[in-house]
């Protein structure tokens, strides 16, 4: 496991101690352009589902 990894798993571990839940999008649209808006309203993360939309993990990779 890399320490970046460890990094972000502390830091959700600390945020959810104190009471400051991360707030997140799932994007299943097929679109990288609803990937781009999410983003940019300021979330925490944004998941991009490919399983169910036709986005390809290439695509998915480039956003």
């Amino acid at each position: 496991m890399s320490n970046h990894v460890r990094t972000e798993r502390m830091e959700l571990r600390e945020r959810l101690a104190a009471d400051d839940a991360p707030i997140g999008s799932w994007v299943s649209l097929g679109s990288t352009a609803a990937a781009e808006v999410a983003g940019g309203l300021g979330f925490d993360f944004v998941v991009v589902d490919t399983e169910h939309t036709p986005l390809s993990v290439e695509s998915a990779g480039e956003l």
